[in-house]
């Protein structure tokens, strides 16, 4: 079998198996190359070398000109097994989707690739041990031995190998700098799979436009299969995630929901159901919680796709903080006016189906509201997804309910001003 060929059965494996339908979707956007020629330059003590020269030799990845790529060296192909080949790909993959590209700033590049690797590998090969994906892991796999089984970030990784680990130049191989890196007992020779351009911003934009992709795929996965568990999928849950800070919107939201608190147990509470029959037991002590949350979704034309697959994002993850979300879609009409309660939100479809595109208007969503405020509804919150380019500010003074129930303004990228009569603190959406 030709490297070409391998790599063709390879891709297809990933575009056919039904474990890998999100890398499978994902592939589709790269161009993956296959580099046949490996140029030795200025190599400290090649000999001594050349086995892990050999061994290092695998993938690297990069974006050029908006699209992102995976060029692959065909040594390790004719060396390696279509399920090693697997591997490799959705590693490079999950390097580009997580933003490896342009994650790594003013850190030291090698060092920020290794921590990378590490998270991406052990992650992978716990899918593979668990048997969520049917891939094999690479016995060059870089993994730092004692941090194997603990969960943590690239960032955390980073910081132990800036105490633990020396970097001695090796020299140029095939145009790539290479280093040989000493963490404790493990020696390896490193060449740097992520390759960051000059246009950070451009890493940064296909990075999103990949997320914002996943965001889709990973909400029809969870649809057609349920929620599911495991390392992998909860790496990928939160490269995908929007990043907004919950505990601080639920900290300004009014308790309305009685539940039963953390340490439920206590004497203090008597079980009535049981004390009227001379039997003693400890009872639920309880304490409020949010309960009711409505959401605004600006689906104006000014609001473009990927910030409205984020403010689906956003929309599951209310599901977590609040019992029930009335969740209003509107430009300058109302599209859409559904409530539904967090279980049911979690298996639906509603946070990712917009409809609208015109201008934008709040009023009729304000008046909404209104009606609802003087309905007495015990509203815990009200979070406006927008760009704030609409009537805000003109209609603000017309309505009860902002006097009352805590706001919260979330803006997408295209962003304006907002007075802090209306918002002291309005969150703007970062991927990272």
């Amino acid at each position: 079998m030709t490297p070409i060929e391998k790599l063709r059965r390879t891709v297809l494996k990933i575009l056919n198996i039904r474990d890998f339908k999100l890398f499978g979707c994902l592939i589709y956007n790269f161009q993956i190359d296959i580099l046949k020629n490996i140029i030795y330059d200025n190599v400290l003590e090649v000999n001594k070398n050349k086995n892990k020269i050999e061994k290092v030799l695998t993938a690297y990845t990069f974006v050029q000109d908006g699209k992102p790529h995976i060029n692959i060296y065909e040594n390790f192909i004719n060396e390696h097994s279509i399920e090693e080949l697997e591997f490799i790909l959705l590693h490079e993959i999950l390097h580009i989707i997580d933003g490896d590209t342009y994650r790594c700033k003013t850190r030291n590049h090698i060092l920020f690739n290794l921590a990378a690797d590490h998270v991406i590998n052990t992650t992978l090969k716990s899918a593979v041990d668990n048997d969520e994906i049917p891939a094999a892991i690479p016995s060059s796999a870089f993994i730092i031995k004692e941090l194997e089984h603990k969960d943590l970030t690239k960032e955390e990784v980073y910081e132990y190998l800036l105490e633990n680990a020396s970097i001695y130049n090796v020299g140029l191989i095939d145009n790539n700098n290479a280093s040989e890196v000493e963490i404790g007992d493990q020696s390896e020779l490193v060449i740097s799979d992520i390759k960051s351009s000059s246009d950070q911003e451009e890493d940064k934009n296909t990075s999103d436009t990949l997320k914002a992709e996943a965001r889709a795929v990973q909400n029809i996965i969870n649809k057609e299969r349920g929620e599911s568990s495991g390392k992998l999928k909860d790496l990928i849950n939160k490269i995908i995630e929007i990043k907004i800070p919950w505990t601080d919107i639920i900290q300004q939201a009014i308790t309305t929901v009685v539940v039963p608190s953390t340490d439920s147990r206590s004497w203090s509470n008597i079980r009535k159901r049981f004390y009227v029959h001379g039997i003693y037991l400890p009872g639920n002590d309880t304490e409020l919680k949010p309960g009711f949350l409505i959401i605004g979704v600006d689906t104006s034309g000014s609001i473009n796709q990927d910030d409205l697959k984020k403010f689906g994002s956003i929309i599951l993850q209310s599901s977590n903080h609040f019992d029930l979300v009335r969740i209003i879609k509107h430009d300058i009409d109302i599209h859409e006016d559904k409530t539904i309660t967090a279980e049911e939100l979690k298996i639906s479809d509603i946070y990712y189906k917009f409809i609208g595109r015109g201008g934008t208007s709040h009023k009729y969503i304000f008046n909404r509201i209104e009606k609802s405020y003087k309905k007495n509804d015990d509203i815990s919150m009200v979070i406006l997804l927008t760009d704030f380019e609409s009537n805000i500010e003109s209609i603000w003074k017309n309505y009860e309910w902002v006097k009352n129930v805590p706001l919260k303004i979330v803006l997408s990228n295209n962003q304006q001003p907002v007075p802090s009569y209306v918002d002291s603190k309005p969150i703007y959406i970062k991927d990272q």
